[in-house]
């Protein structure tokens, strides 16, 4: 057997250059070589997403503080804070223990001489004493001479004149209850002038209300 040493033929077709190639030919690949160029061109592209680092100086909501302008017109129609607000009503009067209160109501203004006034009170006083049929009635002599004595001696105020007064009167007329009243009142804010007498004008109003029951 001898060895065949010419070329077996190719069997693929040349193809010409205005050849259309079908929708199974393989893709023809373009090699393109880059080209260095120089000048612009040649000069890197910036990125333009880099981010800008944030400022650390800056407080959350500094910026909108800052930024808002504060009407001043406003701050004057605002009420003034609840302490610095005056009272502008009248300032009420003290009030009065019930003792001086009737106290004061009961002294009426009478003008006239101590000395000479004293006999009407007495006179008053032993008019009603001697109406009474009691066993009381020395004890209660001897307290009022003892009021008569410091009357004299200008032991008692002008007060106490007064309050005697309108006592020995409402016990003239009948008017025991009043009588109580400032019997009640010269006891308990002049016990200092009132102590020793005052026990017989206490024992002269009992005696009388029990006789008139």
């Amino acid at each position: 057997m001898s060895e065949n040493n010419d070329e077996i033929p190719s069997t693929q077709k040349s193809l010409h250059s205005s050849h259309d190639p079908g929708w199974n030919d393989p893709p023809s690949w373009a090699y393109t070589p880059a080209v260095k160029t120089t000048g612009p061109e040649a000069q890197p592209k910036r990125l333009l997403n880099k981010r800008v680092a944030y400022p650390l100086s800056s407080k959350p909501g500094e910026s909108n503080l800052s930024s808002t302008p504060i009407n001043e017109s406003s701050l004057v129609n605002l009420p003034p804070p609840p302490n610095s607000i005056k009272l502008t009503s009248a300032p009420h009067k003290p009030m009065l223990m019930p003792t001086a209160l009737q106290s004061n109501s009961s002294v009426s203004d009478v003008d006239c001489d101590n000395k000479e006034i004293l006999p009407t009170v007495m006179g008053n006083l032993r008019s009603v004493l001697a109406k009474l049929e009691s066993t009381k009635k020395e004890e209660i002599e001897k307290r009022l001479e003892r009021m008569e004595t410091m009357w004299n001696a200008d032991g008692l105020n002008e007060t106490v004149h007064k309050n005697l007064i309108e006592l020995s009167s409402d016990l003239e007329k009948g008017d025991f209850e009043a009588a109580d009243k400032l019997h009640i009142s010269l006891m308990m804010n002049h016990t200092s002038m009132c102590s020793s007498w005052i026990p017989g004008i206490r024992q002269l109003i009992a005696e009388v209300k029990n006789a008139q029951t």
